[in-house]
């Protein structure tokens, strides 16, 4: 009876999450496209621009208000805008900028409901000295110092430290928002799988850039191929960017959702799950590719060498001793680079000149060392210049008019931390950078016969991946929203499963 009694419950939760999700997307439609016709209608001369504004701002209003009643709720409606504004910008090239910062509302709005909110109607784990040893206190002294450096005399204007300040601090507590957001396994398992998904339209959108970008709305061609690269041998090659807004931000999703796919594929699926997972990571390294960002190549094979250990895992000891076997991954790699091949071998010769560039040693060797050579271009001196004075930060000051005082050329992440923090802030920053990667490693890889030990350990890697990326692009790898979001839900995935592991082991032993 009480087996049968934990099932049922389980089910209803699991039904009650799908039906969240349907009403959040289905009332978030409603209340934007109403929102838009008001908008439309008092635009004037500009309806289109009115129709995004009014629906935009009456949908991150109603979320915003959803949000401070139910978290959850608008945890899933800041998901639809932040997928949805990019598309927005690139349609009408006319918004004005701040319409970026709508999201912004949202995640405050979300903090203030989950801190907040009443602990009969959520029930709070406290988090172990451990956690908050290994991850909590680098993440607190960086912020401190970010913060105290908003104060610098090279700081020229507060609103300037204040936008570097939201760039470095506002979306770290997502950190929280995810981890509690998984509440058991079942639910967490199909919310990723969906996520994975997500890489099949994504891709879709990017063959349509790539080959029929002229029947495109404009909503979806804004900006495709408006930005090409030059290659060492001559000639020029587009970039994709499906629906977000930049390239780079579509590889670093495409890359996300491969290390994704691979730890969702070791868990237990079923059959049509597996096969979407697996279609899902084929989408994720085919759109990394036709971005046109060859760094996404070089850290997608990087990935791959590094998740190969956790590819040849093939058992584990479940919490009540029974030995499940893991579903080996060899056969559709080798499928999934067999189709890679052919895919290569029928590109045009640029294309191809493309792809085999991303993993030549020597232009993976000059970027290394023009990423180290250029510190001393944008050098400031022992403590810098102050919070904000380097990235895109700066381009805050538009909203009141005046000019951008940030020194955007220096796009390396190395250049932005070296010119805003100096030779202190750079040091600081290696020590606690590792100091919060190798405690964020230990819970990713502890209780490693857990269900979701091969996700955690992946959502690593991603991790790693990404503030890799960051010495070659800080613009938009962690100085965007998005990608901000995206990482520190990464890492407050790993906490979250990692609760779930631990749960499953706690009651196997109180069951034991």
């Amino acid at each position: 009876m009480g087996q049968t009694a934990y099932i049922r419950g389980r089910y209803q939760e699991n039904v009650a999450a799908s039906r969240t999700v349907g009403r959040a997307l289905v009332y978030g439609s409603i209340i934007a496209m109403v929102g838009a016709g008001v908008g439309a209608a008092l635009g004037g001369e500009n309806p289109g621009i009115g129709a995004v504004l009014g629906g935009g701002g009456i949908l991150i209003m109603a979320a915003s208000v959803v949000a401070l009643a139910d978290w959850r709720r608008g945890f899933l409606l800041l998901a639809l805008i932040v997928l949805a504004e990019d598309s927005v910008r690139k349609a009408l090239p006319g918004a004005p900028g701040w319409v970026n910062l709508g999201k912004d509302f949202v995640v405050a709005s979300c903090y203030l409901g989950y801190f907040f909110s009443p602990r009969k109607f959520e029930p709070r784990e406290r988090l172990p000295a451990k956690v908050r040893g290994l991850m909590l206190l680098p993440i607190f002294l960086w912020y401190g110092f970010v913060v105290i450096q908003a104060f610098n005399p090279g700081v020229s204007h507060f609103l300037l430290g204040i936008s570097g300040i939201r760039t470095w601090v506002l979306y770290m507590p997502v950190l929280w928002i995810a981890a509690s957001y998984l509440r058991d396994s079942e639910t967490a398992q199909k919310s990723l799988n969906w996520v994975c998904a997500l890489a099949l339209p994504f891709l879709g959108l990017c063959l349509l850039q790539n080959n029929f970008s002229e029947v495109l709305p404009a909503a979806f061609k804004e900006g495709v191929f408006k930005r090409e690269r030059s290659l060492e041998g001559g000639g020029w090659i587009g970039y994709n960017e499906s629906f977000f807004a930049s390239p780079t931000l579509y590889a670093l999703i495409c890359l996300f959702q491969f290390c994704l796919v691979v730890g969702l594929l070791k868990t237990q699926q079923t059959t049509r799950w597996t096969v979407i997972l697996w279609a899902s990571g084929y989408a994720a390294v085919a759109g990394a590719y036709l971005s046109g960002v060859r760094t996404a190549l070089s850290l997608m094979a990087i990935a791959v060498a590094t998740l190969t250990p956790l590819m040849l895992m093939r058992s584990y000891v479940e919490p009540d001793g029974q030995v499940t076997r893991r579903r080996g991954l060899f056969l559709g790699g080798l499928v999934g680079l067999l189709l890679g091949a052919l895919l290569v071998a029928s590109m045009g010769e640029l294309r191809q000149r493309a792809f085999w560039t991303a993993f030549n040693s020597d232009y993976v060797d000059d970027r290394v060392t023009a990423s180290v050579r250029v510190i001393d271009d944008f050098h400031g001196g022992l403590l810098g210049n102050g919070t904000g004075t380097a990235g895109a930060s700066g381009r805050v000051m538009s909203l009141v008019g005046l000019p951008n005082p940030s020194v955007e050329k220096a796009e390396w992440g190395t250049t932005v931390i070296s010119y805003c923090f100096g030779t202190v802030g750079l040091w600081l920053g290696f020590i606690l950078v590792s100091w919060f990667l190798l405690g964020t490693l230990r819970l990713a890889t502890e209780y490693r016969n857990g269900r979701f030990a091969p996700l955690r350990y992946s959502l690593w890697v991603f991790m790693g991946a990404q503030l890799s990326w960051y010495l070659f692009k800080a613009f938009p790898v962690l100085e965007n929203g998005t990608m901000c979001l995206v990482f520190w839900v990464s890492a407050g995935l790993i906490l979250g499963l990692h609760r779930l592991d631990q749960r499953d082991f706690m009651q196997a032993g109180l069951r034991g």
